[in-house]
């Protein structure tokens, strides 16, 4: 395994949460590649402070960026977001006993995935899943075909899915039953922001093991009546 280039405090490029990661990276390379001689490799680093660092934008890392060191402050712990903070005022609808549902009027902003204190949270949905969506609650908390039908997907919610199908020979794997699984292949964005996040193998082009099409996941169910479901509470747990 190749060895780390040692850490320089003194030569680093120290970012504050809320300053530009991708405007200290590009300094830190630019500045090291002019300096850096025939003898001496470059070895640009990028220091973080502590605190969690949201981006803005896409980080775009390329050839340029050769031999950089992007990491915490000696002794810190610094986070890399690409979520966004949510401003709002939460307030407890029901936090007795084991529950622990609060309510926030988040107006207009679309809530694909929720994290409080590093954790993901699950988000109010219809029906309710306790665990989030990589569970699944059995026959307790399913509707009766006879009481909903599906709403069909909405394709054009949020764009449209990037497939990605690793073809490179050395990558494959040819030690799967049913000759399942050969090609490492993710699906991004789109429909699999079900997922986040919005990544994910069951959003691949392709899946093999049950087409587990995450994509196609209706958007939501049309009761027959409010009676036939039952009162459901909408809120976060």
């Amino acid at each position: 395994m190749k060895e780390l280039p040692t850490i320089s405090i003194q030569d680093a490029v120290l970012v504050l949460p809320g300053e530009s990661i991708q405007d200290a990276i590009d300094l830190a390379c630019g500045a090291t590649a002019a300096t850096a001689t025939a003898t001496a490799a470059a070895h640009p680093t990028v220091l973080l402070r502590q605190g969690t660092h949201y981006l803005l934008e896409q980080l775009v890392i390329t050839a340029k960026h050769n031999g950089l060191t992007l990491a915490s402050y000696p002794g810190e712990e610094a986070t890399v977001s690409g979520g966004k903070v949510l401003n709002v005022q939460w307030t407890s609808y029901d936090t007795k006993g084991d529950s622990n549902i609060w309510v926030a009027d988040v107006q207009e902003q679309q809530i694909i995935g929720l994290q409080l204190n590093g954790k993901r949270a699950t988000r109010a949905r219809y029906p309710n899943i306790p665990g989030g969506i990589e569970t699944s609650c059995g026959y307790g908390c399913m509707i009766p075909s006879a009481n909903a039908t599906w709403t069909p997907p909405n394709f054009a919610k949020n764009n449209t899915i990037d497939f990605y199908t690793d073809e490179i020979p050395l990558h494959d794997r040819n030690d799967t039953a049913n000759d399942w699984f050969h090609h490492y292949m993710i699906g991004v964005d789109g429909l699999c922001s079900v997922y986040d996040p919005p990544v994910s193998y069951w959003c691949s082009q392709n899946p093999s093991g049950g087409g587990a099409f995450a994509f196609r996941t209706p958007s939501g169910v049309t009761p027959v009546s409010v009676v036939a479901l039952g009162p459901r509470p909408w809120f976060s747990e």
